[in-house]
Parts: C-alpha cells; sequence; structure tokens
C-alpha cells in the first residue's frame, strides 16, 4: 500500500539561498530554493536521504567579519598614505576616520561574538549514485512545528520504505528558473567586489581615483556578454523569446501558449521542440512531451533519445508523488 501525504517548511539554508524550503509530497522530498538571480526545485527519493543533526558556526558572520576587516584595512590605509606624503591629518580629518573606524571595530565584535556561538542543524545527507549532496539548515526543535511535523513523517516514511514505495527510483531530476541578466550582472559585481580592496589601495598609493574606474569592467564584460546572446537571440521567432522570457519567470502555462504558437508557424524550430519538451514535462503532459521528442529526433537523435530517458524516469518519480493511498 503506499502512503501519501503533502507537507510543505520554509528552512533557513546553511550557505544557500536564504528563501528555501522543503515539500515532502508522497514518498519524494522536494527541496525548493530562491534567489534573487532566479530558483530551482530538486526532487528526491525519500530512500536516499539520511536524517542527522550537529552544531556548527554560522559561517555568515564570519564572513562579514572579513569584509568589515577589510574596509577597516582600507581606512587606515588612507590614513597612513596622507601621512606618509608629510601632510599632517587636520581634526577634520582624524574625526573622519575615526567614525567609521569604531564602528568597523564595534562590528568585528559583534561578528566574531556570534561566529564563536554553536547553533543546532539538521543534515538531510543524499546518497546518490554520482555524487553527494547535502541539505543543511538552521533547526531548533519546538522552533518550527511545520518542520517537525515534515521531519517527523520524513523518517516515519524511511522506517517503513518497503512498505510505502511500491518501486525504487535511481535518479533525481531538477528544475532551474534562472534570470539570465540578473545572474550575469550578480557575477560581475563579485569580481568587482572582490578587485576593489587592492584597486583602491593602488587608486590612493598613486593618487589616480579615475582608476577606480576599472572597477565596473566585470560588470561590463559580463553585460556585453549578455547584450550579445540577446543580440543573437533575435533571429528566433518573436513568440519564442516571449515563450523563454514566461518560462524563466515560472509562467509554464503561457510559456505553452507561446510555444504552441511559434511550432505552428514553424514546425521544425528545434529550440522551441527542445523547450516545448520540458514545459510538458513539468506540466505532466508526458504524451504530448514524448510526442516532441520524436519530432526532435530529426535533428539530434542521441540527444532526443537521453531525453527520452529522462522522461520516463521524472514521470516514475511524478507517479511516486501523486500515488493515492
Amino acid at each position: 500500500m503506499t502512503d501519501t501525504h503533502h507537507m510543505e517548511a520554509d528552512i533557513r539554508q546553511v550557505g544557500g539561498p536564504r528563501r528555501a524550503s522543503l515539500e515532502l509530497r508522497g514518498t519524494v522530498l522536494v527541496h525548493h530554493q530562491r534567489g534573487w538571480a532566479g530558483s530551482a526545485s530538486v526532487f528526491i527519493p525519500i530512500e536516499w536521504i539520511t536524517v542527522s543533526s550537529r552544531r556548527r558556526n554560522n559561517m555568515n558572520y564570519l564572513v562579514c567579519l572579513s569584509l568589515v576587516l577589510l574596509a577597516l584595512v582600507s581606512l587606515l590605509s588612507g590614513l597612513v598614505l596622507e601621512v606618509t606624503r608629510g601632510e599632517a591629518p587636520s581634526l577634520l580629518m582624524l574625526l573622519a576616520f575615526a567614525v567609521p573606524t569604531a564602528l568597523c571595530c564595534g562590528v568585528s565584535v559583534l561578528c566574531l561574538f556570534r561566529f564563536l556561538q554553536r547553533h543546532r542543524t539538521t543534515v538531510l545527507a543524499v546518497d546518490t549514485d554520482h555524487t553527494g549532496m547535502r541539505i543543511e539548515f538552521w533547526h531548533t526543535p519546538t522552533e518550527n512545528p511545520q518542520l517537525d511535523a515534515l521531519l517527523e513523517r520524513l523518517s516515519s516514511l524511511r522506517e517503513r520504505i518497503e512498505d510505502v514505495t511500491q518501486y525504487p527510483i535511481h535518479t533525481s531530476h531538477t528544475w532551474y528558473r534562472l534570470r539570465p541578466f540578473r545572474a550575469v550582472l550578480l557575477k560581475g559585481l563579485m569580481y568587482s567586489l572582490v578587485l576593489y580592496i587592492p584597486v583602491s589601495l593602488i587608486a590612493d598609493y598613486l593618487d589616480q581615483h579615475t582608476l577606480l574606474l576599472f572597477l565596473l569592467l566585470p560588470p561590463a564584460f559580463y553585460g556585453g556578454h549578455y547584450a550579445l546572446m540577446a543580440l543573437r537571440n533575435l533571429g528566433n521567432p518573436k513568440s519564442f523569446r516571449a515563450a523563454v522570457r514566461s518560462y524563466n519567470k515560472g509562467e509554464v502555462r503561457q510559456a505553452d501558449s507561446y510555444l504552441r504558437d511559434t511550432l505552428a508557424a514553424h514546425p521544425d524550430h528545434a529550440e522551441s521542440l527542445l523547450l516545448s519538451v520540458y514545459v510538458n514535462v513539468e506540466q505532466q503532459q508526458f504524451d504530448r512531451a514524448f510526442a516532441q521528442c520524436r519530432k526532435l529526433a530529426a535533428f539530434d537523435r542521441d540527444h532526443a533519445d537521453d531525453l527520452v530517458k529522462e522522461i520516463w524516469a521524472i514521470k516514475r518519480m511524478h507517479d511516486r508523488m501523486d500515488a493515492g493511498s
């Protein structure tokens, strides 16, 4: 007999996006992650999961401490450069350095204190044939009743996995939602952040503050690459471009509508056929997804064959998620 139950709870993930949740559907655990640059959902059979707990330090406070110390070094280096040039710093200049320096010291002490505190986490270790995966989140029992109930049910299902599962699954799958412009902008800004301290020190030493414009190069490079790809994409039908935008926003039905229009006018458009496969699978329209794979085989048989195998695995996953008791 198959046991089915749908539960969902938000989690505070360790080292991941701040917005994350766990969803237990039938005998499949779904891990949702949502960030500024996109989102993803991973579907995991519960027989792969081992639940444990431990205490650990919050590395976010260590990262914060490092950034504050870098800012403090930048401030003090600016003052040292002024002194080495033989210029006596004025009282106003000293105050301008003293106030942010004191603030940085206070924040550093607070970050260090919070980092040294150890907090309880729950670890979901996923044992796969290919690579290990860990979902770790901050968890204090009784603090989140929904999460407590979900973990209790997960453990209960795992203890009687042979009774509640009709067949094992040897694969998992992930749905991605990516905001391309946000992703490339974030990547460029991260490089600029890493380069900020050395570039600012060189600019202060040479007294050439225009060198700070160098920090605009990483976002400009990745932004230019995105613009080039967008320009190349103009060669695709307008309805296909609209379908891609809708799909990336999570508007699957709207994307499906645009793709139907595209394929009606351009039945041999390979990119539309490929995206249509994913859209139909996500809507659990598996027969139509298989039909699109047969059309796609005319362009790339190997890729189409791999997609068919993937669709069968996903279909079995959804059968387990939706099975009635």
